[in-house]
């Protein structure tokens, strides 16, 4: 039962990568492949700085809640992983990836690309 979901999904990824990609140039194609690769790549980096700040918020949730009193502003203060220094990490993971895209890119102008592959229609 999977191998046919799989299969058909693998048809249809094939389908609309064709479609996508009739017309483009080899270099055109390629870059395209390059810059959602890298994206998803980036996005997926982003889901696991996302579950590092969750995380890290739920055990320092549970320090502070069975700290004592007099402790509990200490613990607060240690908290470095907030709001304002994630907002500084995303930023830095979505300009990683963005330089990472112009980067490939901009060596690939001077290269000829060609595929001898064709789809099958």
């Amino acid at each position: 039962m999977y191998d046919v979901a799989i299969f058909y999904f693998t048809l249809f990824a094939l389908d609309l990568l064709y479609d996508k990609a009739k017309g483009m140039t080899g270099k055109e194609y390629l870059n395209d492949r390059v810059k959602t690769n890298t994206s998803d790549l980036f996005k997926r980096m982003l889901t696991i700085l996302e579950d590092i700040k969750h995380e890290h918020d739920r055990q320092f949730n549970l320090l502070h809640s069975s700290a004592p009193d007099s402790f509990k502003l200490v613990v607060k203060q240690a908290n470095y992983l907030d709001e304002e220094k994630m907002a500084l990490y995303r930023k830095r993971v979505l300009d990683m990836g963005n330089e990472s895209i112009r980067k490939i890119i901009s060596e690939m102008e001077s290269t000829r690309v060609e595929f001898y592959h064709t789809f099958k229609q």
